[in-house]
């Protein structure tokens, strides 16, 4: 699988509620709505889903050897969500189907438990990160904070094995001293710690010839 970078620039829910008193919390359907959703507007083709990454049918994720991540070729021109939360709308999105069985999201696992395929590590220097991508967990990490785009947090973050860096300067917001991207903008690369021993430091920035 290749890293790339993205903008981590989101709007806290709580805080959303907090706006206007015509906005409620999520609720169980409202959370199951987006799979429906999402699979509206994105054909099966077009989407990686747990039940893609899954070894065999009926397996949850609790060891590396159940997850099966798809090559980068295989992969290119296609989407996959995370619900990028640990609280009771994750619990209540994995309630019936523990191992995201026919789910069309991942979520923001916990490393041991049957959902555990996708994983949120913000900090890029701990040696939790590239443990973690040895055993198969698709990761994401913070390269830099707002008011701190630390160079050796983001050097650390490229070496770190995670599979989206998310950075709060990204290249055409910021200038390009205090930007972070990939060399020429590239919007994807080898994993350093899973990818092909060979391929270290390769950027990819045009489409996988077949």
């Amino acid at each position: 699988m290749a890293s790339e970078v993205s903008n981590s620039t989101s709007i806290c829910s709580e805080e959303g509620y907090a706006i206007s008193k015509t906005i409620r919390p999520p609720a169980r359907e409202d959370i199951e709505k987006l799979d429906t959703i999402i699979r509206e507007i994105y054909p099966k083709d077009r989407l990686i889903t747990p039940d893609d990454v899954r070894a065999a049918p009926g397996v949850s994720f609790d060891s590396p050897e159940n997850r099966l991540w798809p090559t980068l070729r295989s992969a290119a021109g296609k989407v996959m969500f995370i619900l990028h939360e640990t609280g009771r709308n994750r619990d209540s999105y994995v309630a019936d189907h523990p191992a995201l069985e026919g789910k069309a999201m991942f979520v923001n696992g916990d490393p041991d438990a049957p959902h555990a395929a996708a994983i949120v590590l913000d900090n890029p220097t701990s040696s939790a990160v590239p443990q973690t991508a040895r055993e198969n967990l698709f990761i994401r990490t913070r390269a830099d904070g707002r008011q701190n785009p630390s160079k050796e947090r983001r050097e650390m973050a490229l070496q770190s094995g995670a599979h989206i860096l998310s950075t709060d300067y990204p290249a055409g917001e910021f200038p390009d001293a205090e930007a972070f991207t990939f060399p020429d903008h590239a919007p994807a690369r080898i994993n350093p710690i899973t990818g092909p021993s060979d391929c270290d430091q390769i950027y990819i920035a045009e489409p996988i010839p077949d």
